[in-house]
């Protein structure tokens, strides 16, 4: 029982974590990173509906 609840403390400190590296990153970054992610997840999406092949293969030059 006591190992069980070690592994869920780990957890919830990993996400509490990955939260507020999230936050400060987002702070720091803001608007320019949602607009650098938001174009990127645009091209990707666009070369899937166009049948791209580098999007299929994984390769990107």
């Amino acid at each position: 029982m006591l190992t069980l609840l070690h592994l869920l403390s780990a957890v919830a400190l990993l996400v509490w974590g990955t939260h507020i590296v999230r936050t400060g990153v987002m702070r720091v970054f803001g608007a320019r990173l949602r607009t650098v992610l938001s174009r990127s997840v645009e091209k990707k999406a666009a070369r899937l509906l166009r049948g791209d092949r580098r999007y299929r293969t994984g390769t990107e030059q």
